[in-house]
């Protein structure tokens, strides 16, 4: 199965009506009824904006960066894609970064995998690890990071 295949099932999402210009939260629900969050948090004095995403079996229920286990782990990060080139065309951020934890290694190969989905002419790709974190730069061309 070629590597665009595996996320091409995009699950409905919507973005929250409670976003801000340094906040935007994008969320969508999966069959079990559990909900996934992707926010984007920007910083005030730049154009670079940090994403941090999560499920939660419940609306009472805090985020949980944890991910593992529900098996429909390609329609999670196709749509986690989606919302993130959504995010793209809307505020055309300069950097875009995110971690993975290095004790989930399943989730850094996804997060590898997920990356080369931003592999453009306008964007460089920057992954940087050491002994507990996994780090993913996406930086405009032309632009120069701060962020590390």
């Amino acid at each position: 199965m070629v590597l665009r295949e595996l996320f091409n099932k995009v699950l409905p999402w919507k973005w929250d009506k409670k976003n801000t210009d340094n906040n935007m939260v994008a969320y969508f629900q999966m069959d079990d009824g559990s909900e996934y969050n992707i926010e984007f948090n920007g910083s005030q004095y730049s154009a670079s904006w940090s994403i941090d995403f999560g499920r939660s079996a419940n609306s009472k229920e805090a985020p949980k960066v944890v991910i593992t286990g529900t098996g429909d782990q390609y329609a999670v990060f196709a749509t986690v894609i989606d919302i993130i080139r959504e995010f793209i065309v809307q505020v055309d951020p300069e950097t875009i970064t995110f971690n993975a934890d290095n004790r989930e290694p399943s989730r850094v190969k996804l997060y590898d995998k997920m990356i080369k989905m931003f592999s453009t002419s306008e964007y460089n790709i920057e992954t940087s690890r050491d002994s507990n974190v996994t780090h993913y730069n996406v930086t405009k061309k032309g632009t120069q990071d701060v962020t590390m």
